[in-house]
């Protein structure tokens, strides 16, 4: 497609000729949706991919610059990069050195060592010198030893005459016969300075002795082999005197006798196989601790106190008492060993009572709907009759659909009953 200025008209080739745009009735008149008489293209770089996107009158055709992420245009710099990069050709042996330019190079590796096209690297005759030597190597030599020569580079030291050894003195190495071996020694001897300060075979004795392979046996003591509870050691730590062990050695020890299990408490608990009895024989207080602090004390007279070192009741208490209440169902039969505050479902109406002892105080909930008159009585442990059940108000019947709370005092062979009811 191209324009044609002298006809002022566009141009496209229909395959056989060319065609001009815009002749009336039969140019293109519909361009990717667009229908403006007047109509441009324009270059973008807009998106990840190359496209074209018509809005208004314009035609935009987007090309981004490529990027790891983007198919596009290449910029110039990283044309440039690619421009630049390092070949694969190497010549055979040679190997790529930065240059004084900073530029990677070809080069033949030379001086104190080579190498070959596989890689391999050949270190030249001569080349290493003593100052390229760790301290404290040695080298072996087919036929000899490796030593650093007068120049400074490595030699075969070698000794020419059969049973010579390298020897090293201030003035340097030389070839010498061995130092002379040690003399025999007798069997079972050992060499040990004597006063004169010359080594001397003796044999071990004393407290002990050594065989000829170094075994070192201890002299007995005159203690028979065996176990022993008690022994009697010498100032070398020999033991001397052995026995067992007799009570007096444990009493002694202790500071005092000890007494048989069946007569102490002990941790976990006893079987005494009778009546216990746990106390002073003496006018002094009793105290129970935990925590290292006293939480109980019964005093010499027999007053307890609770959280009271010095109870002025038979009982003082300092802190908090709790009863806990014991749910007895619909149940019209209560037993008051179950706890001295219980409630009912049931509604009122005659209740059987047990266990309601003298000096004690109970406490009743009826819960029960329906409204009725509660009547109380006792047959265990005691009996006591209904008419021995004083209450006050005067009994009455309840209130329907609320809860009736009866308390109760026993005392001197009644039982006294307050009582309210509607809650």
């Amino acid at each position: 497609m191209w324009y044609r200025s002298d006809l002022n008209t566009i141009r496209y080739w229909d395959g056989a000729t060319a065609v001009s745009l815009g002749v009336a009735g039969s140019g293109i008149t519909n361009i990717n949706g667009l229908t403006t008489g007047t109509q441009s293209f324009v270059l973008g770089t807009a998106g990840t991919d190359i496209g074209i996107s018509s809005t208004g009158s314009a035609h935009t055709f987007d090309i981004p610059t490529a990027s790891a992420t983007k198919r596009g245009a290449l910029s110039s710099a990283d044309w440039t990069t690619f421009n630049a990069k390092q070949g694969s050709t190497l010549n055979s042996a040679q190997i790529w050195v930065g240059n004084s330019g900073n530029a990677a190079t070809a080069v033949t590796m030379s001086g104190d060592a080579t190498i070959d096209n596989a890689g391999a690297l050949a270190i030249g005759a001569g080349k290493i010198t003593a100052p390229m030597l760790s301290t404290g190597g040695v080298n072996a030599a087919t036929s000899g030893v490796i030593i650093a020569g007068a120049t400074g580079n490595l030699v075969n030291f070698a000794c020419s005459t059969s049973g010579h050894v390298l020897k090293w003195s201030v003035t340097g190495w030389s070839c010498a016969y061995a130092d002379a071996a040690l003399p025999t020694l007798t069997d079972a001897k050992v060499w040990v300075g004597n006063s004169g300060n010359v080594a001397t075979e003796v044999s071990i004795s004393g407290d002990a002795t050594m065989s000829n392979t170094g075994v070192v046996t201890l002299a007995t003591s005159g203690v028979t082999a065996g176990t022993y509870s008690k022994v009697g050691v010498d100032a070398k730590g020999r033991v001397i005197a052995s026995a067992s062990l007799a009570s007096s050695d444990i009493t002694t020890a202790l500071g005092f006798t000890p007494v048989a299990a069946t007569s102490v408490f002990v941790n976990g608990g006893n079987n005494f196989g009778g009546a216990t009895t746990l106390g002073t024989n003496d006018a002094n207080d009793l105290a129970f601790e935990t925590n290292n602090s006293t939480k109980m004390t019964i005093l010499s007279g027999g007053n307890v106190g609770i959280g009271v070192a010095s109870p002025a009741a038979k009982l003082e208490v300092q802190g908090q008492l709790l009863s806990k209440v014991y749910n007895a169902g619909a149940a019209t039969s209560i037993d008051w060993n179950n706890g001295n505050m219980q409630y009912t479902t049931a509604s009122c109406g005659a209740f059987t009572f047990s266990n309601m002892l003298e000096g004690g105080s109970y406490t009743l909930i009826v819960k029960g709907a329906t409204s009725g008159t509660c009547t109380f009585s006792q047959t265990v442990p005691d009996t006591v009759a209904a008419g021995s059940f004083k209450y006050y108000p005067t009994n009455a019947a309840t209130t329907a659909a609320t809860t009736a709370v009866y308390s109760f005092v026993r005392a001197g062979g009644l039982a006294y009953v307050s009582w309210i009811t509607g809650f």
